[in-house]
């Protein structure tokens, strides 16, 4: 499987939210103040040895190539979908249109942000609700709006509801590969560690907002940079942006030097880095509004517990020719070697 990366080198960065100074700072992030269970706390991180990172986020169709491999590899082993312990994920109710009953049933909404539902017969292959299939195509029945878009458009938007377990053994299965397209045996794909995640986003500048600099878009009135939402949250997304749901991978360009698209905006990203109540998910989503949820910002975080899917969250891997245990951030202070509560958080979502 050859997913395009990028090599980044070892370092280090001040990692977490600091007010820009210079071109782009001015008054609204000189006020602005990140939600506070977020922990986006300034410290000095350390990339102990350099990385490959994947140019873009997991698709459809490389998750797709994926389990077909895996089903019928011996060396995969016999591939389900995680399952969480509600047996749900979490899909966006204004804009889904998930029918009643059959496939995508909407089974409440959430208990504090009623934008939010949980439903049965959504899988990463249906990822909008009744008859919404990436591979074979389809729209829902209920004749709203959900994805009738080309397969190969749709085989090229970011994969989702996909949980951190199934992320993790996806790029672990990538491993042999790598190595060998890399040079690097003895080498380990895997997600990326908070840290590394954040190092990338950041392009090797210091003090940015946004993967590209300080500024959301380019000029005044200027080109979008990312895939979020526009418009009245949650009522109406404008999609000024061009898309109201995921986008294809790379429809805005690389976001910084590295040449890595889709850093922020688009879907959420999982980490290997234990935090709040879960697992430390990265770079906001195309349901993230200045107004709610100002999380496509490089410092950003926010937690799912590892079971969770949802309909604006995915991965990408990272690769390292030798895995040095210890070196790398991949566990948070709020750690103690505990057992990981499956809570769900508002603003996970």
């Amino acid at each position: 499987m050859d997913v395009p990366s990028v090599y980044i080198p070892e370092g280090r960065y001040t990692k977490g939210w600091k007010k820009p100074e210079g071109k782009g700072g001015g008054e609204f992030w000189a006020s602005f103040v990140p939600h506070p269970l977020d922990e986006e706390d300034v410290t000095e991180a350390v990339v102990g040895s350099g990385f490959w990172i994947d140019i873009h986020e997991t698709s459809n169709e490389e998750y797709y190539r994926y389990l077909k491999w895996c089903i019928t590899d011996e060396n995969c082993g016999k591939y389900t979908q995680t399952l969480n312990e509600f047996n749900d994920t979490f899909v966006f109710l204004p804009n889904f249109g998930l029918d009643e009953g059959g496939s995508g049933t909407v089974l409440d909404s959430h208990e504090v942000v009623s934008w939010w539902g949980r439903a049965t017969g959504v899988t990463w292959n249906n990822p909008f609700g009744n008859l919404t299939g990436v591979v074979n195509g389809g729209k829902s029945k209920s004749g709203l709006e959900a994805p009738s878009r080309p397969e190969d458009l749709m085989l090229s938007h970011p994969v989702v509801h996909v949980s951190m377990t199934d992320a993790e053994h996806y790029c672990a299965q990538r491993t042999a590969w790598d190595n060998e397209r890399h040079g690097t045996p003895g080498g380990v794909t895997r997600l990326p560690t908070e840290v590394e995640w954040e190092y990338a986003s950041r392009g090797g500048k210091e003090g940015r907002v946004y993967p590209w600099g300080n500024k959301e878009r380019k000029g005044e009135e200027g080109a979008y940079r990312a895939n979020y939402f526009q418009g009245t949250f949650p009522e109406m997304n404008t999609a000024d942006d061009g898309w109201s749901q995921t986008s294809p991978r790379g429809n805005f360009g690389p976001q910084n030097a590295y040449g890595l698209h889709d850093m922020v905006g688009n879907v959420w990203e999982w980490t290997s880095t234990v935090g709040g109540d879960g697992f430390v998910k990265k770079g906001g989503s195309f349901l993230c509004h200045s107004s709610y949820c100002y999380r496509y910002r490089n410092a950003a975080r926010s937690f799912n517990s590892g079971d969770t899917t949802a309909a604006n969250l995915g991965f990408r891997c990272v690769h390292v020719s030798v895995e040095k245990k210890g070196k790398e951030d991949r566990k948070d202070k709020d750690d103690e070697g505990g057992e990981i509560k499956k809570v769900r958080r508002d603003n996970a979502l």
